[in-house]
């Protein structure tokens, strides 16, 4: 059954680029073909498996509704599916051995691995106590007329009320 798709806008590009990145970078992180033969598959595409948990990541990343996730969950699939008939395609044209091909997916592995460590840098940092939170609040509060010290910033504010229309009351 041929697959026909609408040509893509500049977003449904770049997010199938993503999901392709994601796809590509997840298949290269296994140690080897058992491992993903082993897992349970959502759909075979040739004979390769798409993981149920590759699935269900993505769609935890898209934080959707319960009422949505059924409907996501086949769209998304039916994509994978498509990427899947793509990347065989790309490896059957030596595409994969391109020198733009493997720069693109050497960047989008740093991109991936980056954001992983910042992710965990992030989770580890200590998080601010409600006294900090307040002490923040007062400054920037208490800071704002020291922003307005001179004629020329009044009249830069006055210039973005007016530019903007907002109300007279508005640095109130």
């Amino acid at each position: 059954m041929p697959i026909t798709m609408p040509r893509p806008g500049r977003f449904a590009t770049r997010a199938t680029t993503a999901l392709l990145a994601a796809t590509a970078l997840w298949l290269a992180g296994c140690e080897n073909k058992a491992d993903v033969a082993a897992a349970p598959a959502a759909a075979k595409v040739n004979g390769e498996a798409i993981p149920l948990s590759q699935v269900e990541q993505l769609l935890q990343q898209q934080r959707l509704k319960p009422e949505q996730a059924d409907a996501a969950s086949r769209q998304l699939l039916q994509r994978l599916v498509e990427q899947q008939l793509a990347q065989q395609k790309a490896v059957e044209l030596k595409l994969d051995r391109e020198p733009r091909v493997v720069q693109q997916l050497e960047a989008a592995r740093r991109e991936v691995l980056a954001r992983a460590y910042f992710d965990k840098v992030g989770e580890a940092a200590a998080k601010p106590t409600a006294q900090e939170v307040a002490a923040a609040k007062s400054n920037l509060v208490g800071g704002f007329p020291l922003r307005i010290d001179s004629n020329r910033k009044i009249l830069d504010y006055l210039v973005v009320i007016g530019f903007h229309q907002l109300p007279l009351d508005y640095l109130e």
